[in-house]
């Protein structure tokens, strides 16, 4: 599946843990934050594709929290 890499707003605390329920959620130490991930049964190629993941995680994001679908790339 394919991931992206967020930027985590300064002011909010970071999650204190992983969080793994259809999808998956993770800060890092550097104010980045993990979404991922998605099933692609036509894999081609081990090239990322932001034009396929993006819309589909980020509607999942904002399940957990509209405003985590808006953070920036």
């Amino acid at each position: 599946g394919q991931i992206l890499e967020l930027a985590w707003p300064k002011e909010r605390p970071p999650l204190p843990c992983a969080v793994n329920a259809g999808m998956y959620l993770a800060t890092t130490q550097n104010n980045r934050f993990f979404a991922g991930a998605t099933f692609e049964r036509s894999w081609k190629s081990a090239e990322p594709d932001l034009s396929t993941c993006e819309d589909y995680i980020r509607t999942n994001l904002a399940l957990f929290s509209p405003s985590f679908a808006e953070l920036p790339l």
